[in-house]
Parts: structure tokens; sequence; C-alpha cells
């Protein structure tokens, strides 16, 4: 069975997000974590099929994961979401996402297209 990682600091949207999932149990587990450093402890201890994270979180940032996720699991698909509205977030995210994409085509911008990929 296929795992998916959810990693995102309002606890709200994270049980919402999960619940909604719940109808596709027979296809793949969700897991679950509040920050960067408690994704990197889920990602160390098991196979991950899709991580999909929020930019803005304490502790260890959705870019500094991401970072993480690029050194040391290149293979992993990755859908971000984030609510950040600042012009220079945007602009550093959108290089960032570039760069990846063109270095390691990890970057899967669609959640209909992984969700029938995982």
């Amino acid at each position: 069975m296929k795992k998916i990682l959810i990693v995102d600091d309002e606890k709200s949207f994270l049980l919402s997000l999960k619940d909604g999932l719940k109808k596709h149990s027979g296809r793949f587990q969700v897991f679950s974590a509040e920050n960067g450093r408690q994704a990197v402890e889920i990602l160390r201890s098991m196979s991950i099929d899709l991580l999909v994270t929020d930019l803005k979180m304490p502790e260890m940032n959705g870019f500094e994961l991401l970072a993480w996720t690029s050194r040391h699991q290149p293979q992993l698909p990755v859908i971000v979401m984030s609510l950040l509205v600042r012009l220079k977030s945007k602009l550093v995210w959108i290089k960032w996402i570039r760069f990846s994409f063109l270095k390691n085509r990890l970057i899967s911008t669609c959640w209909k297209r992984a969700f029938l990929t995982v």
C-alpha cells in the first residue's frame, strides 16, 4: 500500500485533510506531521511515496524540508500547498521549483495526477 505524508502546522486543516482522504484508505495510508522536523523523522523511519507539505511552519519550515528531501530522497514526489501571499516569497519559491524541476524532475504540481500515480 502506498504511503502519503502530509505536513502542516494548522492542526484543524491537517485533520480535515486526513478525514477527507479516508475514503481512499484502500489505496493508500496517510501519515501526518506538524512541522518539518517531525516529517524528517517519519521520512527516516519509513518509505513514503508522496510528500505534501506547507511552506510556513515552525521549527523547520517547508523550504528547509524541501531542501532536506532533495538532498536525502531526491526521488520523492512533492506537492507544496501554501497560503503565502508575499510576492518576495512567491518569487523565491517559483525560482526554487524551476531549478528543482529542471535538476531532479521531482516536483508534482497537480493533486489529481499525483493521486493517479501513487
